[in-house]
């Protein structure tokens, strides 16, 4: 069974590397038009899951079809889905009947925005919408870049800089832990307790309880389009929270680079019981331990004051290769709702789901009341300073998605790029009705102020509270608005630029605009196929087990 499982991996690289599991031949029927034939080695896949049918509108995954005609105006024929469907080149829409391409372009620029001043160079930007001859929307298919921005006032103070854990100088890290105890005593307007329960703590922000998944008036936002944005503007509250206490004004908060595989145990922050300070000859609490919960009721079964809780899988937190699948597979995304989507079951999931393993067998209840009270539970996963440490990734992996983007040419953070994503992800039998409500709350999800930053009894800090960086499009712009940056967006300790190069490859695959199509890395060929499967969560029983396949690179399989 092992050696099977070897060989079908091994078989499906080799296919994948040598083109694609398409054969794609141009025939001639006797009386008929020229037609493109798409086939399927049924002997190699094995799997009525990868016949297609004809033309991907109507697909049936339960006909037995090894091959559909396809008449593509431009040759190109994708799958998907289990459908065969015709792919028009960027710079070219599909036609209403599926089979022919209209060209797209750009609409001439609108007028650069007025100049948001700041003391990082300020911002401007402008956008231009791409539609084809006919004037119809044709979002994601012109060639170039949909939004520009740039500077717009004077640098006036230095930029924060957030860096790997591992990078840290002892210097730097001392300060960090120092800085990090006197935050966590620090219950001001700006301290440690009321910026952490803006995240998860129930009626912190009441008016949001009209919005599902908010019943109880928590403030962030979790499967949705301003889950990246939310969070970008809490760790920037977070860190200027801890800036107050730091010696090196300059230092931001360190980030977690998970993807690296040579981790052999968490990192010391969340191990030790205690940290002596060689610079001030202090011994304390280590700040990075779980935190007090302040005036939690006593729970049974949980020491009392009760602290957020932890039974840590480090199997599953050092799940790198895992982890690093779905990185990639979220940065190369056509759309940011596929990013998105991605993003936040895995990597993001990953840590939250293991930092407290409820996917052990033989667990008692006391061992699910435990977890509750951790980083699983959206009402106390800030309360663990862990979580501080692994957003700083999670913001990164969102900055780099942008940088990625620019360095192509291809940046389009607009609201018409957005809904694109959106309504790619529906159904193909999504009524017009249903569309149009659709835009309605992409429009509003994109442009609505995001609770608290934006209330000024409860947020009167000066940069997060400024008008119009506390939206998911104004707050795209880190470096301008918030006045940090990262000292490297390296994965595994492989140059980021290695993905500019997938980019590319993925832009001339006839599938190029398929977001789901499975593919191997040139980042890390031995992580294998990167697919739906092998990146996106897996069951209960095996998310944090050390054992299951999806943990390990190819060659260890």
């Amino acid at each position: 069974m092992f050696v099977r499982i070897v060989l079908m991996i091994l078989l499906f690289v080799s296919v994948f590397l040598s083109g694609s599991v398409l054969f794609v031949s141009g025939t001639k029927r006797p009386g008929k038009e020229q037609a493109y034939a798409v086939t399927f080695d049924k002997e190699t896949l094995k799997s009525n899951a990868f016949l297609p049918v004809l033309n991907g509108v109507n697909c049936d995954k339960s006909k037995d079809r090894t091959y559909c005609w396809v008449k593509c105006e431009q040759d190109q024929v994708g799958y998907s889905d289990h459908c065969c469907r015709c792919v028009c080149r960027r710079g070219f829409a599909l036609g209403t009947d599926r089979r022919s391409c209209i060209g797209a372009s750009w609409t001439p620029w609108e007028p650069w925005t007025p100049c948001l001043s700041t003391e990082w160079g300020g911002l401007e930007t402008r956008s231009r919408r791409c539609r084809t001859k006919h004037a119809a929307d044709a979002t994601g298919r012109c060639v170039g870049a949909g939004s520009q921005s740039r500077t717009c006032s004077r640098i006036t103070k230095p930029f924060i800089i957030r860096k790997n854990i591992r990078s840290l100088t002892e210097e730097e890290t001392f300060d960090i832990l120092q800085a990090m105890a006197r935050f966590k005593q620090d219950n001001s307007t700006d301290g440690y307790t009321n910026i952490v329960s803006w995240h998860g703590w129930p009626f912190r922000c009441p008016w949001n309880k009209k919005f599902p998944g908010h019943k109880d008036g928590h403030c962030s936002w979790h499967v949705d389009l301003r889950f990246c944005a939310w969070h970008r503007i809490f760790m920037v509250q977070v860190e200027m929270g801890i800036n107050k206490y730091l010696r090196n004004k300059t230092l931001g908060i360190p980030y977690w680079d998970w993807t690296e595989s040579d981790w052999d145990d968490i990192p010391f922050y969340f191990r030790n019981i205690t940290i002596h300070d060689p610079y001030t000859n202090h011994t304390y609490p280590n700040p990075f331990n779980p935190s007090l919960i302040p005036g939690h009721k006593p729970i049974q079964g949980i020491p009392y004051p009760v602290h957020v809780q932890r039974n840590i899988s480090k199997s599953g937190v050092l799940a790198s290769n895992y982890m690093l699948r779905g990185t990639i597979r979220s940065l190369l995304a056509n759309t940011y709702q596929f990013f998105d989507h991605q993003l936040e079951f895995n990597p993001h999931g990953q840590i939250h789901n293991c930092f407290c393993n409820t996917s052990k067998f033989h667990l008692t209840p006391k061992d699910h009341v435990l977890c509750y009270y951790s980083m699983l539970e959206t009402a106390y996963a800030a309360w663990d300073p862990a979580f501080i440490l692994h957003h700083s990734q999670i913001d990164r992996l969102y900055a780099l998605y942008r940088l990625l983007r620019e360095k192509l040419g291809i940046q389009d953070w607009t609201q018409e790029a957005i809904y694109h994503g959106y309504e790619k992800a529906k159904p193909l039998y999504s009524s017009k009705e249903s569309l149009h409500k659709l835009r309605k709350d992409v429009h509003f999800k994109f442009n609505m102020p995001l609770s608290p930053f934006c209330n000024v009894t409860m947020n009167p800090n000066h940069v997060t509270g400024r008008k119009g960086v506390w939206t998911t499009a104004g707050s795209y712009h880190y470096e301008q608005i918030f006045g940090y940056r990262y000292d490297n967006f390296n994965l595994d300790k492989k140059p980021w630029q290695v993905l500019l190069a997938e980019m590319k490859l993925k832009s001339k695959r006839p599938n190029w605009d398929e977001d789901s199509a499975p593919f191997a890395s040139l980042m890390k060929p031995s992580l294998g196929i990167i697919s739906f499967h092998t990146s996106f969560p897996l069951s209960n029983a095996n998310l944090c087990n050390g054992k299951n396949q999806h943990f390990l690179p190819l060659r260890e399989l």
